[in-house]
């Protein structure tokens, strides 16, 4: 099963993110609608089901906006067992290169 939709919206969220990046010391009305786009492609990626390790990676990338761009190494050096798992997890899915 492919991805399509899934890796188009990563794609869609690099570049959302590039300019929300771009306009962070802008003013509130250049900077809260490249923010907007960005949490809308989120939303997207979220209710969209990932079928594929390129398709997970892409909800990864999401989960890494939503902490404001930061590694997941933090949540490594958590004090809770779980929390370490899925910083773990999401480290490694980002690390992994997947062949065209």
């Amino acid at each position: 099963m492919s991805d399509a939709s899934l890796l188009d919206l990563g794609n869609q969220l690099s570049q959302a993110y590039q300019q929300q990046v771009l306009n962070a010391e802008a003013p509130d009305d250049r900077y809260n609608p490249a923010y907007e786009k960005s949490w809308a492609i989120v939303s997207k990626i979220d209710c969209t089901p990932a079928t594929t390790l390129e398709g997970l990676k892409v909800k990864a990338q999401a989960l890494l906006w939503c902490r404001g761009g930061v590694n997941y190494v933090d949540c490594m050096g958590d004090d809770t067992t779980d929390m370490r798992l899925i910083g773990s997890i999401l480290d490694g899915l980002h690390k992994i290169e997947v062949s065209a």
